[in-house]
Order: structure tokens, then sequence, then C-alpha cells
């Protein structure tokens, strides 16, 4: 099935369940007229107001692991040789390649599990290459490339 297929099914399935959209609808590819009474528009707020509501309803990706980064802002490292099988992001130009950590964002969910519809959360990591690192045609570039990775792809460099 098509990788949007899955997100758009994924939208659908979500908006039916919720009673935003009938199954109808989705069908016909048009709305519905509505007999609901939604009652007078909500008052106008201020930007603090807005900025206020947009943080009480923020959705946060981190999570809370009892493990502790394995790597340290600085830290020399070498991403993994292969990927999972299936989904995963680490892409293949950035295999078997040595990075710096740029960045610790905390624990998150793993995509290649998630795919499977597991969910673990593994520690998230900027890692920061040089060009030429990635691409050897690139020697002269002073050009650096930030990759999120998840622990999982990356080991330890001894200096």
């Amino acid at each position: 099935r098509p990788y949007f297929d899955s997100w758009a099914q994924t939208d659908f399935s979500t908006y039916i369940e919720a009673g935003w959209i009938s199954l109808e609808e989705v069908i016909e590819g048009k709305a519905k007229p509505s007999d609901s009474n939604y009652g007078d528009p909500p008052a106008p707020m201020s930007l603090q107001q807005v900025l206020q509501e947009d943080r009480n309803h923020a959705i946060h990706f981190d999570a809370k692991i009892e493990s502790k980064p394995a790597f340290s802002v600085g830290q020399r490292v070498l991403t993994s040789s292969h990927g999972n099988v299936g989904h995963t992001r680490l892409p293949q130009y950035a295999r078997n390649r040595h990075g710096v950590v740029h960045a610790c964002h905390g624990a998150h969910v793993l995509p290649d599990l998630s795919a499977q519809g597991k969910e673990v959360h593994q520690h998230l990591y900027s890692i920061s290459f040089t060009a030429a690192e990635l691409w050897p045609e690139a020697r002269n570039s002073k050009d650096r490339v930030y990759l999120d990775l998840w622990e999982s792809y990356l080991s330890d460099v001894q200096s």
C-alpha cells in the first residue's frame, strides 16, 4: 500500500471515530450539510491568549525513560553500517560514517519499531557530519550536515 495511503487511512479513521466526519463524506469526497447549532463563535483572543492556548494543547513527542543517554555533546560516534529491515531513519549515505554529537533531544519513539506497531523509546541525538565524511567528492567543502539519529544507530568512537 502506498505510503501516503496509510497516513490518509489513519487520519480518516481518527476523524470518523471523533465524529468530525462520516464515512459517507469520505466516500463522496464532500461534506454533508449539518443541522448542528454550533452557537456563537468564540470571542477574539489576544496574541498572548492564543500563544497560551497553543502551549496548553501542545503535543510532546519526548518521553521519560530510565536509561541515561549513552552519548554526550561533543562525543565522536560511528553510525551503524546497516539499517533495520523495513522502515528506518538512518539514511544509506550516512551509514558507517563518523560524526559528532551536536545535541541530545531526550527519548523519543524509535520509528523503526513504531512502523511495526511497537512503541519503544530511545534517546535521540543531532549528529554533525562534515560534508566530506558523507560524500568524498565534497572533500574541499566546509559544509556540515546535521541528522537526528536514534541511539541504536550509533556506537562510540575511541578518540
